[in-house]
């Protein structure tokens, strides 16, 4: 049974817009799309206001899943930082801050070794020389556990630090990893290859979309979205500004070429641009874990994708939107008709 038809069932029938698609027809007979036997690509969904929805249901899942698997990656960044730095130097081991009581009876100082809770022990201290020397070294021992307990702290914010940015890059290669993997499926069962660019003309307007591309291409907006948010609610970072700029200009192109029934093309560019994203997420995770060798050979293999996804590729890309477009798609505007 379809997990459509189950949530037809089983949930009211006005949640069923927040968690899955609207808008369904008939399969057109000049769909652009490989025949399938699958019932995924038997259905065929077209643009509507019930997309809203949809993004709004799936942002609350991409944010609630987040927040879990942030969780259990800072866990799993904890245990291993644990394991991997040295330990530093208790707290117990410096000396109590109310070791030494100083007393001053009659003109002559007195210093009088209490066990931290004001008792004397006997020892008394009655040569100046003496005591001053001793005031000294407790002095010496006092600063010295400030500074260790300075140090452990800032440690302790380091390891804070670096936890969440294992996280964050975690939760992005699970991200960019599941989207390029649904893409490469897209691309497999439904679409020609990205290098044939021509094919992202044949057809069009590209509508009613098949199930799995509607949906891919929903995720990835409300993602970016999601992200968008997300960016000003936490703190910010030194490349907040650079980010943000990103993800605005990333959600309204996937809107605009949703819109304007472009999913073709806008398919293709976010299968090959999510490649180099898993790999400097990997490569950034084995940083942080100080894992040795993996970071220079992830981010070498990142380096050789990047010349290729995002120089070769998507400018062939970009030229075929630029010249090929024209050719194929009359772009004249004539706002009579």
């Amino acid at each position: 049974m379809a997990i459509s038809a189950v949530g037809e069932q089983y949930l009211p029938a006005r949640l069923r817009p927040f968690i899955f698609l609207s808008h369904p027809v008939e399969r057109p007979s000049h769909s652009s799309a490989q025949p399938s036997s699958s019932i995924l690509w038997s259905r065929y969904y077209v643009t509507g206001p019930n997309d809203f929805p949809l993004i709004i249901g799936w942002a609350v899942i991409i944010t609630l899943l987040r927040w879990i698997i942030l969780r259990q990656l800072k866990k799993l960044a904890y245990r291993w930082l644990v394991r991997a730095e040295p330990s530093h130097p208790p707290f117990s081991d410096a000396p109590n801050i109310n070791e030494s009581v100083i007393c001053n009876t009659g003109g002559v100082t007195t210093a009088i070794m209490t066990n931290g809770h004001g008792a004397s022990n006997g020892n008394d201290l009655t040569s100046r020389k003496s005591f001053a020397s001793k005031v000294e070294k407790d002095t010496d021992a006092h600063s010295r556990h400030r500074k260790t307990a300075k140090a452990l702290k800032a440690a302790l914010k380091a390891r804070e630090r670096t936890a969440t940015r294992f996280a964050e890059q975690g939760f992005a290669f699970i991200y960019y990893t599941s989207a390029w993997c649904c893409g490469l499926w897209v691309h497999r069962t439904i679409y020609d290859s990205v290098l044939n660019t021509r094919a992202f003309w044949v057809g069009h307007p590209h509508i009613p979309l098949p199930a799995p591309v509607k949906f891919y291409y929903l995720f990835a907006f409300t993602f970016y979205a999601t992200q968008t948010v997300i960016l000003h609610i936490e703190e910010h970072r030194k490349d907040h500004l650079q980010m943000f700029t990103h993800h605005v200009l990333t959600v309204l192109l996937i809107a605009g070429s949703y819109v304007t029934h472009l999913t073709r093309v806008g398919c293709a560019i976010l299968f090959i641009l999510d490649w180099c994203d898993i790999l400097l997420a990997l490569a950034k995770m084995f940083k942080y874990m100080n894992v040795p060798v993996m970071p220079d050979i992830t981010f070498l293999v990142f380096l050789v994708s990047w010349l290729v996804t995002r120089q070769i590729l998507f400018p062939r890309i970009v030229w075929s939107v630029t010249f090929d477009m024209p050719v194929y798609l009359p772009l004249d505007w004539n706002p009579a008709s």
